[in-house]
C-alpha cells in the first residue's frame, strides 16, 4: 500500500530466479494502510485510513490484476488495519481513531463485502 500516493503496488514474481517486476499500481483513493487477502486467494481488502472506508478488489485469476469489487464500505474513523478470518467468511476492520472494531460478512462467491 502507498499511503501518500493513494494506490496499491503490485508485482509479477519471476518464479526462476525470484526477481520483482513492477506492474501499473492499482488507485486506492482515501490513503490506504494496510492490505489484507482472502484465503481463497481471489480477493483483497485495503483499509482507506483518511475516508474511514475498506475497499474490496476481485484478484483476476489469470492475470493477477486487482480490480474495484463494489463500492467501499464504511469502517469507522481512521480504518487502519485489517484481518480476514482464515475461513474466509468474515473481514475485520481496526479503527483506532473511533477506538472501535467493525466486521463485514463477505460474499462467499466473489469475495465482495
Amino acid at each position: 500500500v502507498n499511503r501518500d500516493t493513494d494506490n496499491l503496488s503490485t508485482y509479477d514474481l519471476d518464479a526462476s530466479n525470484g526477481r520483482l517486476s513492477a506492474r501499473a499500481p492499482v488507485a486506492a483513493p482515501g490513503r490506504p494502510t494496510f492490505l489484507a487477502v482472502h484465503p481463497q486467494g481471489h480477493a483483497a481488502y485495503a483499509a482507506l485510513s483518511q475516508t474511514g472506508y475498506v475497499q474490496a478488489y476481485a484478484i483476476d485469476p489469470v492475470t493477477r490484476q486487482l480490480s474495484p469489487l463494489g463500492a467501499p464500505v464504511f469502517s469507522g474513523a481512521g480504518a487502519e488495519r485489517l484481518a480476514v478470518r482464515p475461513d474466509g467468511k468474515f473481514v475485520v476492520a481496526a479503527n483506532p481513531a473511533a477506538h472501535t472494531l467493525r466486521l463485514f460478512a463477505v460474499d462467499a462467491v466473489d469475495g465482495s463485502l
